[in-house]
């Protein structure tokens, strides 16, 4: 024998809740690279005006953004009012959910910012 252990499962229920396990975020996984696979389908066509790209770009990432969160199982809690006109929101990046949650809320355009030296 190598030293190695065997493998066990703690006994017929644990196999089961295995598989189970891994049937879903199989599908989930299938559910996820289809809404991909459906907003890139969905892009404007070349010859269209910039405005209307980056509407259709930020109309596609918001409904990406709110199909990832349900297939994740992330419920999404509003304190307040969300914004409804043209803002600029900066998020502190407690997790890597702060894009996709602030995404799934409202339709947005995202831009990064780079700190220079301190």
């Amino acid at each position: 024998m190598s030293g190695v252990s065997s493998l066990a499962l703690g006994g017929e229920d644990s196999l089961l809740e295995s598989a189970a396990g891994a049937a879903r975020a199989l599908i989930r996984t299938q559910v996820g690279l289809g809404a991909i696979c459906t907003e890139l389908l969905t892009v404007p066509r070349p010859g269209a005006v910039e405005t209307v790209r980056h509407h259709h770009a930020a109309h596609a990432a918001h409904r990406l953004a709110r199909r990832i969160a349900d297939i994740l199982g992330v419920s999404i809690q509003v304190r307040g009012g969300v914004p409804s006109g043209p803002v600029v929101l900066a998020a502190n990046h407690l997790s890597y959910f702060d894009p996709l949650v602030i995404g799934a809320l409202l339709p947005l355009a995202a831009v990064a910012v780079a700190r220079r030296g301190a």
